[in-house]
């Protein structure tokens, strides 16, 4: 049973649902930087807050279908693979969360 939730429901980290109740500073947009490097990209995001975000959402859309990757705090660059599964990479996005699970505008790149 353990593992059948492992497996199924619990396969892919989730945030906490948000709490707008609760008095919060806005987050600003993050900025991105995409930098080629053979058959990756290097990515690197940064925050003005730096001290309000607890968590990254690294979005990567490869052929039109989207992923994502919930990320730590201190994680703020990443290598990915240009090509996955036979599908080219197009657009990469990354948002901030505060510890209140609130979610900053989102900066997307498209890639070239």
């Amino acid at each position: 049973m353990t593992q059948a939730l492992v497996d199924g429901p619990y396969q892919t980290k989730a945030l906490v649902p948000t709490t707008p109740w609760l008095n919060a500073n806005p987050l600003l947009k993050p900025s991105l930087l995409l930098t080629p490097q053979g058959n990756n990209i290097f990515l690197k995001w940064q925050h003005q807050q730096v001290d309000q975000v607890a968590k990254w959402v690294l979005y990567l859309n490869y052929g039109g279908q989207w992923t994502y990757e919930i990320l730590e705090p201190g994680v703020t660059t990443k290598d990915v693979p240009t090509t996955l599964n036979n599908k080219k990479l197009q657009y990469v996005a990354v948002k901030a969360i505060d510890r209140l699970s609130n979610e900053s505008p989102y900066i997307a790149e498209k890639v070239k």
